[in-house]
């Protein structure tokens, strides 16, 4: 990883003792280290909107689903013996890793309903996805209750969809020049021994980034891939290399299929991802409303944490806050009707505490690109604009309180989304070469990987400076945010709005604290990054 080497776990190899999976490793002090915390009433809340999706879904009988998948969510991050000695008996599979307080098990419908009193049906949903489920979240045998805190739900719903505004658009020279990342290039500094992983569910052609290259004269691309390489070609991946190639041209790049149906998988992911590339920078540009996901609470918390283990590594973790302008939890069936309360709601992966959201801007540049201004991007006849609001699942962290921050709507206490901004509007969005052809394209699919490619320079400049990677972004960005620095690191966007909330002074639930002054930012982290926050 290079100039990740010092900040990267000790890691051996992975070894199946059992029904365990073992990893090594030695993990570092992490100063930042504070759980996050679930909003009152979540479990309610999420169960409501579960059996909500059941009743409204079309019952098929008993799964014939292979195998079903569920988290359990441990007391402490040590070998769940005991949990092991039940499933054993009841012919479970128990994956854990070492140092993990989560372990996954894994049984046909038929075992679990045996082993849990829970029933297991097939169901086909009002958008026409079939998926397995159980009425409710299992609950835990009196023999495990030391050792096991929760039971993730049982379910395979999981309907994640890309945030895509496609619409010839801001050139990489453009991108650099606007968000002032050009000192950085000029010092040498392009991303060299960064990794950037990218969360797609379709594939890329590596002709189209042949074209792209040659026509900017870039590097050749070569990007690596974590799971099945997928074939189909959905323009969005290569929207995503190319946003991340512009602004960090000597970044690895890796796509890592993100077609998951489950917590659990999604939590295996993680760790697989963090083990392969420990240290990488992720973006996720999709995701889906985060009371529609079929997630229990014990769920949530073990998907962020699974998020923090790779922050610890030095991964930071961006995700697209989404295109819905704020009514982001609108059903499917209803898009294009007049909204109802239940359409507001935010967005996970970009809800999670662990996350840094990354809202969508319109960008005004001069004829050589630099910045001239932005706004809140929205579209409202077209129901598009920047996604954001507040969490129904999380509270707000410590981090989001003060000065400059989401303290600002401090009156509800949830976490707000999103925390920062990049251009977005597909009007002003970037030049791409996708699916044959080249064409402008936005949304906030786009952000989020600019952001990520932002950072690989931004943590080759810390290394330059004998620092750690950024990690967990969030508590540095809103401590910057709410206080004095020698450097202006955000644009703050005031104006527009989208379809719930304005755009602010400070921060606000549209933009976030604004979009980045990468040189300016970089060399306000030097003197933060490291040190305890919150």
């Amino acid at each position: 990883m290079g100039s990740r080497a010092a900040n990267v776990l000790a890691r051996g190899a992975l070894a199946m003792t059992g029904t365990l999976l073992l990893t090594t490793y030695t993990a570092r002090a992490d100063p930042l280290a504070s759980a996050a915390r679930l909003a009152p009433g979540v479990a309610g809340r999420l169960q409501t909107s579960w059996s909500d999706l059941l009743h409204r879904s079309k019952d098929l009988g008993p799964s014939r689903a292979r195998e079903v998948q569920f988290l359990a969510e441990l007391e402490a991050p040590s070998a769940p013996e005991v949990l092991e000695e039940w499933a054993r008996g009841a012919h479970i599979r128990v994956t854990w890793a070492r140092g993990e307080a989560w372990a996954v098990l894994s049984a046909s419908p038929t075992v679990v309903d045996r082993a849990l009193q829970v029933r297991i049906d097939d169901y086909r949903s009002p958008g026409g996805q079939r998926f397995y489920g159980a009425p409710g979240v299992p609950a835990v045998p009196a023999a495990l209750r030391n050792e096991v805190r929760a039971f993730g739900r049982i379910s395979s719903y999981l309907e994640m969809k890309t945030f895509d505004v496609p619409n010839g658009g801001l050139t990489p020279s453009d991108v650099v020049t606007a968000y002032d990342a050009k000192p950085l290039l000029s010092r040498g500094i392009e991303g060299q021994g960064e990794t950037v992983a990218l969360f797609d569910l379709g594939g890329y052609s590596q002709s189209d980034l042949d074209h792209y290259t040659s026509h900017f004269g870039l590097p050749h691309l070569k990007v690596g891939s974590i799971g099945a390489k997928m074939h189909t070609v959905d323009g969005e991946t290569e929207l995503d290399i190319e946003a991340v190639h512009d602004v960090a041209p000597d970044a690895r790049i890796v796509v890592v299929n993100f077609n998951v149906e489950s917590a659990a998988q999604m939590v295996t992911l993680f760790h697989t991802v963090s083990t392969k590339d420990p240290g990488a920078i992720w973006s996720f540009s999709l995701g889906q409303c985060e009371t529609q996901t079929g997630f229990s609470s014990a769920d949530f918390t073990t998907l962020d944490e699974a998020l923090g283990a790779a922050e610890t590594e030095g991964s930071s973790i961006f995700a697209a806050s989404g295109d819905a302008g704020g009514l982001d939890c609108t059903p499917y069936q209803d898009f294009g009707d007049d909204p109802g309360p239940g359409f507001v709601g935010v967005n996970m992966p970009a809800s999670f505490p662990a996350v840094t959201g990354v809202g969508g801007t319109s960008l005004s540049t001069t004829d050589t690109g630099a910045y001239v201004s932005e706004s809140a991007w929205t579209e409202p006849l077209l129901s598009q604009g920047s996604g954001g609001g507040i969490s129904r699942v999380w509270e707000q962290p410590c981090w989001q309180q003060g000065p400059g921050t989401g303290d600002f709507y401090g009156s509800t206490p949830g976490r707000q989304v999103p925390d920062v901004a990049a251009v977005a509007d597909p009007d002003t969005g970037v030049w791409v070469y996708a699916q044959g052809s080249a064409r402008e394209e936005g949304g906030t699919s786009l952000a989020a990987p600019l952001w990520a490619g932002f950072t690989a320079l931004i943590d080759q400049y810390l290394a330059s400076k004998h620092k750690p990677p950024l990690g967990d972004a969030n508590p540095y960005l809103y401590r910057l945010a709410s206080s004095t620095q020698r450097y202006r690191p955000f644009h703050d966007v005031t104006k527009g709005g989208n379809a719930v909330y304005p755009a602010t002074p400070g921060y606000d639930m549209v933009t976030g604290l604004g979009s980045p002054d990468v040189w300016n930012l970089a060399r306000d982290l030097v003197s933060v990054v490291g040190s305890p926050v919150c």
